[in-house]
């Protein structure tokens, strides 16, 4: 071996060595490669297991506690009713709602509104509705009330 130096190859020779020395004492039972230290708790059975995921949406009574407290509102407060909404007739008017926000999976969608009229949270699905008035779609910006012919779209604030 020309231009190695004698030190250079005894180092290397014994870490050869060394590295066939725990690969014999791991294939016998001698030595496991990671051995736990003295003195620890062996904690697998106190960790929690990990729910599965699921693309379906929970009830929709789960949404009530972001509904009184939402998360992007800097005063965690639900907003401030709006004016009144002038689409839909004398006869009929549209519904006087806030839109909170909407959540959408691969099966479900639902959408949280807030009644200015009566100060209530409404979770709604696709079908619902109240005083003649039906949530008819809900996308991610907004949804779109329906009553015979009248539509009226109410799109999420931005703040």
């Amino acid at each position: 071996m020309k231009g190695v130096r004698p030190v250079t190859f005894l180092l290397l020779a014994a870490m050869a060595l060394l590295g066939l020395v725990v690969g014999w004492q791991v294939n016998q039972g001698v030595a496991s490669p990671v051995e736990p230290s003295r003195g620890a708790v062996d904690r697998s059975d106190s960790v929690p297991a990990v729910p599965k995921l699921s693309s379906q949406l929970p009830p929709l009574t789960a949404f009530n506690d972001i509904a009184e407290r939402p998360l992007f509102v800097q005063t965690r407060r639900p907003p401030a009713p709006a004016g009144a909404d002038e689409v839909g007739s004398k006869n009929n008017p549209a519904p006087q709602w806030n839109l909170v926000g909407t959540a959408i999976t691969s099966e479900n969608r639902a959408a949280l509104l807030f009644d200015t009229r009566n100060n209530k949270f409404l979770v709604m699905s696709a079908g619902m509705g109240d005083a003649g008035w039906e949530l008819a779609e809900i996308e991610p910006e907004g949804v779109v009330l329906q009553n015979g012919e009248a539509k009226h779209e109410i799109k999420l604030p931005r703040f």
